[in-house]
Order: C-alpha cells, then structure tokens, then sequence
C-alpha cells in the first residue's frame, strides 16, 4: 500500500515494541531498523484510521488515498512529535486535517465550475469602460481579475484549485492591477494636457 516509503518486511521482536520506541527507533537514521519500525507503526494503526476515514469520508477509494497521505506525511513529520507514545492520537488528527483540506478543495472545486459557467453571461454584461480596461491584460490576468474582484475567491483558494503556487497568482495580479493604472494615469495625464492647451 505505501509504495512512497520502502518498508522492508519487519522482525517479529518489533511487533511487540511500544509506539514510542518504534517512533524513537524510526527517527533513529544510523538504525537498519529505522524503516522496518515505521513499518510497524503502519501495520499496527492502518486499518483504524482506514475505517476512521471510511466513516469520515464515505468513499472507500478517497479513505484509501487519504490513509496512504496521512502516514506518508507522519513519517515526514515524525521529528515534530512531542509525545511519540501518543502516535495514534496525533495520527488521526493528521488524517482528520487532510480529510477538511480534501473537503475544501472539493468545494472550491464545485464552486469554480458553478461560477466558470456564469463567467460568459457575466462578461456581456460588462460595461463599456470596463471591458476597454479588461482589454489591457492577458486573458490569464484578465480571469484572475474577474475571479478574484467579481466572483470574491480568493488567491488561496484558486491557488489550491488550479495547483498553482500562490505568489504567482499574486504576481499576475500585481502585473494586471498595474497595466490598469498606468493606463488610467497616463488617461489621466493625457487629459490634463488637452485641458491646458484648451
């Protein structure tokens, strides 16, 4: 199941090793035993926190993923556990975030598509003056825009959505937001200008 981390088939004297010294035998790096130990903590809490999930999520192939997500990320967060005798506790709480993360994804998701088919009608309804400002961006700016100041997500979430990393988002609304008032500035100026000659 956990393809990510090579496990390697344990001895029988670990099974009965507690949970703390299997956590302080796998953060051991100079200990052969390291992995075989994790592997043991795996095997001990797999099929708890796949039914903790099953009955979180009620879908067994997403409880699967999540179950794998959860204890890969335990082993990289291993180092951060305070209280190793209390690995179970601290691995439900894990899955459970990764289960409201999964849960919020899903929902930006379905929130994105709902609105993505609104965008054309929303655009035709766009006045004059801010389709020409529109018209000043790339159309990959031009949608940040539109998502971000007409449908209210925010960079986080359409970040999460598109598995894009956030300070690009934010750059290219930086780009869009300064093509917009370089534009109206040297409107501005120009403006001023003819009034003077006037």
């Amino acid at each position: 199941m956990f393809g990510v981390i090579p496990f390697v088939r344990h001895p029988g004297r670990l099974d009965a090793a507690e949970d703390a010294d299997l956590v302080a035998c796998a953060l051991d790096d100079s200990s052969q035993l390291a992995r075989q130990a994790y592997g043991v903590l795996v095997v001990r809490h797999e099929t708890w926190l796949l039914n903790f999930l099953r009955f979180l999520s009620r879908d067994a192939d997403l409880a699967q993923d999540l179950c794998q997500d959860a204890f890969v990320l335990a082993w990289q967060k291993l180092a951060d556990l305070k209280e190793p005798e209390k690995f179970g506790a601290w691995l439900k709480r894990l899955a459970h975030r990764l289960f409201l993360r999964e849960l919020r994804h899903r929902e930006v998701v379905m929130r994105h598509r709902s609105q993505s088919s609104d965008r054309g009608e929303f655009e035709d309804g766009l006045s004059v003056e801010v389709r020409s400002l529109l018209n000043l961006v790339s159309e990959s700016e031009g949608e940040i825009l539109v998502l971000v100041y007409a449908f209210g997500f925010t960079i986080a979430e359409i970040a999460q959505d598109r598995d894009v990393a956030e300070g690009t988002l934010k750059s290219t609304l930086h780009r869009a937001k300064q093509k917009i008032r370089d534009h109206l500035r040297d409107t501005d100026t120009e403006g001023e200008c003819g009034s003077e000659r006037r």
